[in-house]
């Protein structure tokens, strides 16, 4: 669904009372929602990344951001540097 992020979720900070059940979430919940529905419902902490070419960038700056505009942001840029464009390190982080 959005093949250029990338949730990591941190075992050393797992909570003891971890839950089981779903997570519901649409294309305009931003990062930030995400990060926090899922500390809440499950009791794991986790980072999301946006693929940029190669390599994973944090979206902790882009955290207000919508899943599917950081998923959208990650492909054009991947398409950018694949082209080998220039491209500063702010545009791939900020988009």
């Amino acid at each position: 669904m959005f093949p250029y992020l990338k949730i990591d979720f941190f075992t050393e900070t797992i909570e003891q009372n971890i839950c089981e059940g779903e997570l519901f979430f649409t294309d305009e919940t931003s990062i930030a929602e995400l990060i926090e529905a899922i500390k809440n419902h499950f009791g794991l902490h986790t980072q999301i990344f946006r693929k940029f070419d190669n390599l994973w960038i944090n979206t902790s700056f882009t955290t207000q951001w919508s899943l599917s505009q950081q998923n959208n942001t990650g492909q054009e840029i991947s398409k950018i540097y694949s082209e080998g464009k220039q491209i500063s390190v702010m545009t791939a982080i900020l988009g």
